[in-house]
């Protein structure tokens, strides 16, 4: 299952509609549902995608998350807006999955905005990981694998100069080492991750679940 990585790490000292994002990533699901009943205009579909990336059991968030992610994009067409969008055409394609023209449209479209988003910003790594998260389990036949080793190849040159190791950066960097194969820096990664307590649960759980997958 596509798992989607929203960061605090990366998220800290950002603009404010980033830390807003940064401030529910690590909430419980019954929390979030809370606060997204209460939410107005972004905020609400921002929730409700956090929602819907987590299992396929809230098919209704992303129902609710899409069109204001869309009707966000035409007023504020910032490259966070786009990469938002972007995430939830992706889980859309998720879903379309058994019909292969509409999931086809759907990546599609997921491709478009992410593009949109790096273009706009293409300094900004928060994007970037947004894009390997979104494209790491689109086949091949959609030309993914150029976009997704270009933001390894960016995220690999910004881990070193950071001042503590990301975990969002390390994940980013499993995903796209495990689609191409290297499984044993991926495993290594993950092991790393699950053992932090610096971060949020929402990933230590999720490299947990990636080892358990792998047999470790």
């Amino acid at each position: 299952m596509i798992h989607w990585i929203f960061t605090l790490a990366l998220l800290q000292g950002a603009p404010s509609q980033k830390d807003e994002i940064g401030s529910w990533i690590d909430l419980p699901t019954a929390q979030l549902e809370a606060l997204a009943k209460h939410a107005k205009g972004g905020d609400r579909g921002v929730i409700h995608l956090i929602l819907a990336s987590r299992d396929t059991s809230h098919a209704s968030s992303l129902d609710l998350a899409h069109p204001v992610l869309d009707s966000l994009y035409q007023v504020r067409p910032t490259p966070m807006c786009a990469a938002l969008l972007g995430t939830a055409e992706a889980l859309e394609a998720r879903r379309a999955r058994p019909d292969v023209i509409a999931a086809t449209k759907w990546v599609g479209r997921a491709m478009d905005h992410l593009q949109t988003a790096v273009r706009g910003d293409s300094l900004d790594p928060v994007l970037r990981i947004f894009r390997i998260n979104s494209l790491v389990e689109v086949p091949e036949i959609f030309h993914v694998d150029a976009l997704l080793k270009s933001d390894e190849a960016f995220l690999r040159h910004l881990q070193p100069r950071l001042a503590v190791a990301d975990p969002s950066v390390m994940m980013a960097l499993a995903l796209v080492g495990y689609r191409f194969g290297n499984l044993t820096e991926a495993s290594a990664i993950w092991k790393l991750v699950a053992a932090r307590k610096d971060i949020p649960s929402t990933l230590r759980l999720d490299a947990r679940r990636r080892l358990e997958a792998l047999g470790g």
